[in-house]
């Protein structure tokens, strides 16, 4: 921000130079720095390098890790979330790495994303923004003609790939969808009604009902991602009262106004995570979706 003041007072070589070494970061504010220069975006990947030994060797000294894997595959995730968090509590930064690894080897992403980041390593992106569910996201997205990166982002964001995750406000499942709008999605979209809210957190339900909500939140915005993921956290009230409020404003200021610190926080997520998830899918990465928001009056 004190680069893009920089530029208001036509002291652009020196804006230039912030934007320069920001844009060497990966995040929604390198990324930001990256599109105001015209800059590819650096995603700074460094992969866990963890030995098959140090995995079994691990594994020999902790008998909740496998405890707790027995667990997992059983379908009893809430205690093997339990015996997995009380396994790693005493970890040092390099068991926790290993721990992370394993996790993700079996597959088990929310745990793998939770435990490297207790170990504090952020770098890498293929363990941090796994695809998880692949053949759900992509017939999903591509039957309501989706972004498969953007519903990857919503889902990551929103449960980190719990499937079975509840919020204390009643959000069910990897996109945490309410029953209620569940229930809103499948008359809007004439899908079979919601007869019991924890089939939400059946994936391949869940990630159907979701992609269509997605689908309605784009096509009442005209299309604008941003106000689209507004308003998948915030309600598409909200979003609709932020962009006539604020909307004649460039579109990185109108995040910034975003009043509720968690919405602003999800958006920011949200739209840096696409890049992400393109890079990791092997396609075209595009800039990240910081569309105009139409209001009457601008110029």
């Amino acid at each position: 921000w004190y680069a893009r003041a920089l530029e208001k007072t036509r002291q652009t070589r020196k804006a230039k130079q912030i934007f320069q070494a920001l844009s060497k970061h990966r995040g929604f504010y390198g990324f930001l720095a990256a599109d105001r220069l015209g800059k590819p975006y650096q995603f700074q990947s460094q992969p866990l390098k963890i030995t098959k030994a140090q995995k079994q060797n691990l594994l020999k000294k902790s008998a909740g890790l496998v405890r707790a894997r027995e667990l997992y595959l059983v379908g009893l995730k809430g205690f093997a979330r339990i015996e997995w968090a009380k396994a790693i509590a005493g970890f040092n930064t390099e068991e926790l790495k290993t721990a992370a690894a394993i996790a993700n080897d079996w597959a088990w992403h929310d745990r793998a994303i939770i435990t490297v980041a207790k170990a504090k390593h952020f770098d890498d992106i293929k363990l941090r923004f796994a695809l998880p569910f692949y053949d759900a996201v992509l017939s999903n997205a591509k039957a309501k003609n989706l972004e498969y990166a953007y519903v990857y982002a919503i889902m990551r964001q929103e449960s980190a790939f719990q499937e079975d995750v509840r919020s204390y406000a009643g959000a069910l499942g990897l996109m945490q969808l309410m029953p209620a709008t569940a229930r809103f999605v499948a008359r809007k979209e004439k899908l079979p009604p919601l007869k019991n809210p924890n089939n939400l957190l059946v994936p391949d339900f869940n990630i159907k009902f979701g992609t269509s909500y997605l689908r309605y939140l784009l096509d009442k915005f005209n299309g604008n991602y941003l106000l689209a993921t507004v308003g998948y956290n915030a309600g598409p009230s909200r979003a609709k009262r932020w962009a006539k409020k604020y909307g004649c404003l460039p579109q990185d200021i109108w995040v910034e106004l975003i009043p509720f610190n968690e919405t602003r926080k999800y958006v920011q997520n949200v739209l840096h995570y696409m890049p992400i998830f393109e890079k990791n899918m092997g396609v075209k990465v595009k800039p990240m979706r910081m569309d105009k928001i139409q209001v009457e009056g601008c110029f």
